[in-house]
């Protein structure tokens, strides 16, 4: 989340953030209009800094001091300065030892919002049976009383076997969710309290943290590599997976993340080079994308039905292929299929939609 460029650039900030803490510089979501400086430079008129490359890093890109001490990033997230710093995971002093967990971190909606952090395994992977878990995350910032699972926030925590869980469960608990900022796709927030273990006896859980950032930004999918990325909201993210969706016949791709497991799925793809809009397609199965968003929101344009090829109202897309290989027995594919898209991407209820551009994809087949 941090690149060196921030970094260097903090350290030609010193001076920049002292003025700020004292109020003499107000920020605005301009860019700055100064031109490429022989070094970095502030540039009081947006609080932004100016690269010996020309580039800026201001507000609208910058990393600028906020009282707390966390940063603020250029989606508008905040980097904190929480015990985990810019690592995505879940901590916690449990009986006076803290216990760590910052493997396979995910935020997802499973009928209700979750974040999971599993332990670390030795030789890397993850252990599936010790983790933490946060259950029923609300929509805004605030100070939320653990409760019921069924109704309320709550918290387990799971040390190595579902014997050995411990859980914010009922009003003896006495835990509360401090969540200090929560985006579709990024959260941070602290807890304290004391859990029921499997017997009901109370056990106290001090200094709870957790931090996920928001995830898979990057640069645009490079020649030479599969998986994909796309434009959102002025943001590029970066997915480095990609898997064949196969039907009666090879049907798609699906490019995702480990943070995003079901991503942006290109269904029915042609298997010829072209530029298609989302609804061609004379046989059953018709050209069209599911963005998967938002905490696992789905987003359409086409339809997989020939009846209604067109998707929800006010939706489209274009998908141009580039290279294809070769559809075998039982959907298999040799080869590689690869090509850009783009789209207006619309719920069902028609009440979201999200605009994607710059969508590249890559599959080769195993």
């Amino acid at each position: 989340m941090l690149s060196s460029k921030v970094s260097q650039i903090r350290l030609a900030r010193l001076g920049l953030l002292a003025s700020i803490a004292v109020g003499t510089l107000a920020i605005a979501c301009s860019t700055s209009s100064d031109s490429a400086d022989d070094d970095d430079d502030t540039n009081t008129n947006d609080a932004s800094a100016t690269g010996e490359d020309g580039s800026v890093v201001g507000i609208d890109g910058a990393v600028v001091a906020n009282e707390d001490g966390s940063t603020v990033n250029q989606d508008g997230g905040t980097i904190p300065v929480g015990p985990l710093g810019t690592t995505a995971g879940i901590t916690g002093t449990f009986a006076g030892t803290t216990y760590t967990y910052t493997e396979n971190v995910q935020l997802a909606s499973i009928g209700t919002t979750v974040m999971l952090a599993y332990a670390t395994l030795d030789g890397g992977g993850f252990n599936p049976l010790q983790k933490w878990s946060i259950n029923r995350i609300p929509a805004a910032p605030g100070k939320y009383a653990c409760g019921d699972p069924s109704t309320s926030p709550n918290i387990q925590l799971i040390l190595a076997d579902q014997s050995k869980s411990f859980n914010s469960i009922g009003p003896d608990a006495g835990c509360t969710i401090d969540l200090l900022s929560v985006t579709s796709n990024s959260i941070e927030g602290k807890f304290t309290g004391s859990f029921a273990d499997s017997t009901g006896a109370l056990v106290p859980i001090n200094d709870g943290y957790f931090f996920k950032p928001k995830p898979d930004q990057g640069a645009p999918l490079k020649a030479d590599e599969t998986g994909g990325s796309f434009t959102l909201d002025g943001v590029n993210y970066r997915y480095p997976n990609a898997t064949n969706l196969a039907f009666e016949t090879f049907a798609g791709v699906t490019i995702s993340s480990p943070s995003n497991p079901v991503g942006v799925q290109l269904h029915t793809l042609p298997n010829a080079p072209g530029t298609y809009a989302c609804g061609y397609g004379a046989q059953y199965r018709n050209l069209n994308i599911w963005f998967i968003w938002d905490n696992f929101t789905y987003y359409y344009a086409g339809n997989r039905q020939s009846a209604t090829a067109e998707g929800p109202a006010g939706s489209s897309c274009s998908v141009t292929i580039d290279h294809v290989g070769t559809i075998g027995a039982g959907s298999s594919y040799t080869g590689t299929i690869d090509g850009s898209f783009s789209g207006t991407f619309v719920t069902t209820d028609g009440k979201k939609s999200v605009v994607v551009t710059n969508g590249l994809f890559r599959y080769t087949g195993k």
